[in-house]
């Protein structure tokens, strides 16, 4: 894996510290907490806030630096980080350090991402440990230490943290930074495939996976690990319609600009597309959902979708919704990942092997 490749796959857009504490989690109490501002209005954020409460303070500088309400302005929005930060509220520990990694409101500082990050971490704040990762493996710190980026990108993803799962599966099946190791890679694809399709794994859940083989390949006769691949390619394919279409609603005045770039999308990947079409109608009848509905591969395809609308907009605010449909039109969309690419063929080429192994 060139370090190149590694910095794509883990790469932080400008405004992640922005929007990081909606997925940043440390404990019930400071979480409770979060929850109490994040739908109140701007006027209750702010007296709160300027009263000293670490939570309200938080919640200002996500707003400040997305723009919510008010002009987005990232000094602004550092400022409140730091002050709910000080008060040692994990979160916004979190948030400072997303901060200085992204240079947003300040120079890029990776040092003091790192102070601030292990502060968070401490806590229990599963991104935090992420970024930990982040940092060894692209050796922003200096020299990439692989050993210490697996043992961060371990404690979140054990947590639950997807990111941190998905950096697993890079790891594992590249060997650069740590032994190769193709059984530990298709564990983690596993998991992720489970936080895609509504089931989020972390260690203390007493969730099982799939059995895999030394060379990384699930049991040809496992249903379940078979659906999910099925949903990768089934993701991949119906995802960006599914977003595309939400938008319509949410973001009219953007219509025309994702349009154009679905049809880009559609056009590029043709003959892949086609090549899905094909796998998923021909494998889903030998791994049929449970409950066994009428139409299978209607109903998978409806399942799928309502889980990529809820893995891209669930949890977001009216305002957060617009930004994402805005970016959409970007090429650096997750949806348009070639990374994407790389995991649908590698499940289509397990699902044809099933498919041989069941003739």
């Amino acid at each position: 894996m060139q370090v190149q490749k590694l910095l794509r796959f883990l790469a932080l857009t400008p405004a992640a510290a922005a929007v990081f504490s909606a997925a940043a989690s440390c404990g019930a109490e400071d979480d409770a907490r979060s929850r109490q501002f994040s739908g109140a209005s701007l006027e209750t954020v702010k007296t709160s806030a300027e009263r000293g409460d670490a939570a309200a303070q938080n919640e200002l500088g996500r707003r400040a630096g997305l723009g919510l309400g008010m002009p987005r302005n990232a000094a602004s929005s550092l400022d409140w980080y730091r002050k709910s930060a000080d008060q040692a509220f994990c979160a916004a520990e979190a948030n400072v350090a997303f901060m200085y990694l992204a240079g947003e409101g300040t120079q890029k500082d990776a040092g003091a991402a790192r102070d601030w990050a292990l502060k968070a971490a401490g806590q229990g704040a599963g991104r935090a440990q992420y970024m930990l990762g982040y940092l060894y493996a692209t050796g922003a710190l200096g020299k990439a230490d692989g050993r210490s980026a697996e043992e961060w990108f371990l404690k979140a993803a054990n947590q639950g943290d997807v990111a941190s799962q998905r950096a697993l599966i890079k790891f594992y099946e590249d060997g650069e930074l740590v032994p190769a190791n193709p059984v530990e890679s298709a564990r983690w694809l596993h998991r992720v495939r489970d936080a895609a399709m509504g089931a989020p794994w972390r260690k203390d859940a007493a969730q099982t996976t799939p059995s895999v083989d030394a060379a990384g390949a699930t049991d040809a006769k496992d249903t379940y690990a078979m659906q999910m691949h099925l949903g990768v390619i089934g993701a991949w394919q119906v995802g960006p319609e599914a977003v595309l279409r939400y938008c319509r609603k949410e973001d009219p005045t953007g219509e025309p600009g994702r349009a154009a770039k679905y049809e880009s999308w559609q056009k590029e990947n043709a003959t892949l597309r086609t090549e899905v079409e094909l796998r998923f109608n021909r494998s889903l009848p030998m791994f049929p959902p449970a409950n066994s509905p009428a139409n299978p591969v209607e109903a998978v395809r409806a399942a799928v979708t309502l889980s990529v609308l809820k893995q891209t907009f669930l949890g977001k605010s009216p305002d957060e919704v617009v930004t994402i449909c805005k970016a959409y039109a970007q090429p650096d969309f997750p949806l348009w990942s070639p990374e994407r690419i790389d995991r649908v063929r590698a499940s289509m080429a397990v699902l044809e092997a099933a498919a041989s192994a069941r003739r």
